[in-house]
């Protein structure tokens, strides 16, 4: 009797046990059981925000507005680099037409500045077509081996080729652009460096052709030894009437050499680019 009334003791609390679980999983009145309650607080802190105007947007017009964004920083960037490059020209024309250079003198014995006249052995325009096209064409060929906007034989997506080719023309377009701020930047400091120094070319003396009569190239002073003859720095001097003035003023430009320091630019950027 004792082991019936045990079992039926154990039995009766299991079936307690399940008809509470069955309660327990039997859903509330509540439709969303798992949602998150939020307090009258936060529901009046987003009634508020959405009154202000003080909401974030969705994330379609998050997508739609970053290209946006993005398109209209790089029409800025573009535009910044054509207004520097034109200031820098316009500064360097400024200089070049309207500044004078500093005055410098000579020795009369002064053998550097006796040379006869040539002309240039490499030509501006010649120096333009190495130093400025050569480095453009070479841009273009390492950039079209890192990019690759091309197919070249491989199994490539078309919209994957299209967006190489855009950004194969972004990337040169941008190298020139700085290419040429570093073209006018490196012409306009050449520029202000001629004008200050003034230092004179080898062919001045033979070019400006003073009246060497009116000159006194040396002066002679007294000492314990006797008469000395010192030469004479001359400043003050006349050239020959005949001689244009933009050929003299010309002729006072001689360092920094605008040959080399295009040059070695051109070179140097071309270096640090690749």
């Amino acid at each position: 009797m004792h082991s019936y009334n045990r079992i039926d003791r154990a039995s009766s609390g299991i079936n307690q046990e399940n008809h509470d679980k069955k309660e327990a999983e039997q859903p509330s009145g509540d439709l969303y059981p798992n949602k998150k309650k939020s307090s009258p607080i936060s529901e009046i802190n987003f009634a508020m925000n959405k009154i202000s105007g003080n909401t974030r947007p969705n994330k379609d017009m998050e997508v739609e507005i970053r290209p946006k964004r993005s398109r209209r920083r790089q029409l800025l960037n573009n535009l910044f680099d054509v207004l520097a490059i034109a200031a820098t020209a316009i500064i360097f024309g400024l200089i070049y037409l309207l500044a004078k250079p500093s005055p410098r003198g000579f020795f009369c014995d002064d053998t550097s500045i006796r040379y006869p006249i040539k002309p240039d052995t490499i030509p501006m325009w010649l120096l333009g077509v190495y130093g400025g096209l050569g480095p453009v064409i070479i841009f273009c060929i390492v950039e079209i081996w890192v990019v690759r906007p091309f197919d070249c034989g491989r199994r490539s997506n078309l919209n994957n080729i299209k967006r190489r080719r855009i950004d194969y023309l972004k990337t040169i377009l941008q190298t020139i652009f700085l290419f040429g701020l570093g073209i006018a930047t490196c012409f306009l400091i050449t520029e202000v460096g001629k004008r200050t120094i003034g230092r004179l070319r080898p062919y001045y003396l033979t070019l400006c052709n003073p009246n060497w009569a009116n000159i006194e190239c040396t002066k002679t002073i007294l000492s314990f030894s006797g008469p000395v003859s010192v030469p004479q720095y001359i400043t003050n001097h006349n050239c020959n009437e005949t001689v244009l003035d933009k050929d003299l003023r010309e002729a006072r430009l001689s360092f920094p050499s605008g040959h080399a320091s295009y040059s070695t630019f051109a070179f140097v950027f071309l270096f640090v680019i690749i």
